[in-house]
């Protein structure tokens, strides 16, 4: 099952919503629920907003296997950037270990705690 989220052609940008309980396999539900979705094109970025995660379930190798996933679907997915904002300490750790992963994929990654800081790094354009 996918999470919630909403697509912004007119920004390239997709955001998706993490719940309070988050797991690994619906991680890997959304994006490609995202990559399939009509309204998608190859290198929107996304906004994985996880301020509200009080639960990360992830299974070994499941970080590994998200970019995996977008190797496997590059056509699809593009060369966009995935900026990932969340507050815990414990989820910044592992957004931090996925975006040592994602450096030798096809999609940045970058790690933020604030939807400011986000917005920010976007309006850089750091591909």
């Amino acid at each position: 099952m996918a999470y919630p989220y909403t697509i912004h052609s007119e920004r390239r940008q997709a955001r998706v919503t993490l719940p309070d309980s988050v797991v690994g396999s619906e991680i890997a539900s959304t994006m490609l629920a995202l990559y399939a979705d009509p309204e998608w094109q190859p290198g929107f970025d996304v906004v994985w907003d996880g301020r509200e995660i009080a639960e990360l379930f992830l299974e070994p190798g499941d970080q590994l296997g998200f970019v995996r996933l977008i190797e496997d679907n590059v056509q699809r997915a593009g060369r966009g950037v995935d900026v990932i904002v969340v507050t815990r300490a414990l989820d910044v750790a592992m957004a931090n270990v996925y975006r040592g992963f994602a450096s030798r994929g096809p999609r940045a990654a970058h790690v933020c705690s604030t939807e400011g800081e986000a917005a920010a790094l976007l309006e850089r354009d750091v591909r």
